[in-house]
Formats: structure tokens, sequence, C-alpha cells
């Protein structure tokens, strides 16, 4: 069952999603003082570069992930390393995660990830420690629909993670897929909203959630609060759905700190919020974006 730390931090989500609904008299618009950057505002940019393209908007740190794409003829690549206490006797390591993402035109981008992954389980008498590749992972991230007031800014992410390559313990053992439609509504000048709803299909079929809350503290700096979720089939001995989810509720909170247009530095945490979740997590990652042609 949830505890009250789920129950507090859903109801000061939703009461934030309330604001969603007076939207239209306060999304503000832009003027000659405020440089307008795919729903990112930044005021007197640093140099003339700066000013006179788009600064990049990651998937990174939080797990809730935008409808922003890449900019088209950009290669943006996201790194990241974490360390996650699963349980009392389990630990999981992500020594390196890399996503990269190109975008194909102002309405699509191509994405591929790939993990090098860790594991070390204690048992009364021994500590067993495997390490290895994850399947790699091809998708792609489509625009829907621009926001316009209360409609919110809309995308389809895809991911198809494949069992040929990589590390037995860690690769999938069938083709899995996932599905995600992300949506974002800016608030405030330092405020929005980003929420994902997703299925999952393959080893661990169900469903996915994410509520994000961002503040801009400055130009170059962003904190954010989110919780965020899975609810995952439970089988029976036919290996067929029982009617029955086993449900993992998970919070965290992060900074970003853009250090210019194409430069990013993240730092985050969290904490499970039942028994089926892992207790703690902490991440550090390295964003870049780099012109591949004019």
């Amino acid at each position: 069952m949830l505890n009250f730390k789920i129950i507090f931090i859903l109801v000061f989500i939703l009461f934030k999603a309330k604001t969603i609904l007076l939207a239209q008299n306060i999304i503000f618009d832009n003027n000659k003082n405020i440089l307008s950057k795919k729903n990112k505002i930044y005021i007197y940019p640093k140099n003339k570069e700066d000013s006179t393209k788009a600064w990049m908007v990651t998937d990174r740190p939080h797990i809730a992930e935008t409808p922003h794409l890449t900019e088209k003829n950009y290669l943006q690549f996201e790194l990241g390393t974490q360390y996650q206490k699963t349980s009392e006797n389990m630990s999981d390591y992500t020594y390196k995660t890399s996503l990269f993402r190109y975008g194909i035109s102002q309405r699509v981008e191509a994405r591929l990830e790939l993990e090098y992954l860790g594991q070390k389980e204690k048992t009364q008498d021994t500590t067993t420690l495997k390490h290895g590749f994850g399947g790699v992972t091809l998708g792609s991230k489509i625009a829907l629909i621009k926001a316009q007031g209360i409609i919110p800014e809309t995308a389809l992410l895809y991911h198809v993670s494949l069992p040929f390559w990589g590390s037995q313990d860690f690769r999938p053992k069938n083709t899995a897929t996932e599905i995600k439609f992300l949506f974002l509504n800016r608030i405030t000048k330092f405020y929005e909203f980003e929420y994902n709803f997703g299925l999952q299909t393959g080893e661990d079929t169900g469903y996915s959630y994410a509520l994000n809350n961002e503040f801009e503290i400055n130009k170059n700096l962003y904190f954010f609060a989110e919780v965020y979720g899975f609810f995952r089939e439970n089988n029976n001995a036919n290996n067929q759905f029982n009617g029955k989810f086993a449900e993992d509720h998970r919070f965290n909170f992060g900074v970003w700190y853009l250090f210019n247009a194409d430069t990013q530095l993240d730092l985050s945490g969290g904490f499970g919020l039942n028994d089926m979740a892992p207790q703690h997590y902490v991440a550090l990652g390295f964003s870049k974006r780099i012109k591949i042609r004019k």
C-alpha cells in the first residue's frame, strides 16, 4: 500500500496541475528583452551566438521526458552514471548510460541508447558482482501538437530494446517496446508542468507515469521535483494477466546547469515510496550538442 509520503507528494502535484486551467491568463508573450528558446526563457544571453539559436533541452536528469525535440541537423548526446540501492542486499550500478539524439527534421528525431551496467548482491556468506552491456535501444520522438493556451505541447516517443547484443545478465530476454505520450504546460515564466504516460511490452508488461515540476532559478540554473512510477502486470500460472498490478512508486529531485546553449551538467537523487520501489539512488550527468551540418 502507498504510504503517507506518496499521498502528500501527489496532492502537491495535483494542486500545481490545477493552475494549468488558469494558464490562458498567465502564459506570457516574448518581448525584446526576453529570448524564448524551445519554451525555455533566457534573459540577456551571454553572447551573440547564443542569442541566435535555441538552447538545447535534454531528457535528463528527470524521468519525465520532454516533448521538445533536438534541433534539426544537431547531434545531442546525454551521458550519465548512477548508483541505486535496490534493497538491503542488492545494489545496481549504471556505470555509463549514453543517449544519442539526432534532429532529422523540425518534427522528428532519431534516438540510440546504450548502457554499461553492474549489480552487486550480498548473501550471508558471499558477495557477487556482475557487469556488462545492456541491450541496444532504438527509437524516435515525434512532435504532435504545439502548445496553445491550456493545450499542452505534445509529442510521441517510442523505443524498441533489442536482445541481440550485450551481456546475457542485462540485455532483455525478448524484444521489448515502449510507447509514451509526452506533455508540457508552461504555467508561468519560472514554472512548467511536464507529464508522461506510457505503455511497456515485453518482459515487464505494464504502464508508467511521471509528473514533473520544473522551476527556473535563473537563466542557467534549474530545479525539479517529480513523482513517477510503474504498474506492472501480474501473471498467473498460465502466464496470463490475473487482474492485479505490482505497483512501484518513486520520488526524485535535482538540478541542472546550462553553461551555454550546447553544454549541460546535472545532479539528481531520489527514493522509493512503497515496498516495491528501490530504496534510493543518486545520479550525475553531462550533455552536449553539436551541429552536424548546416
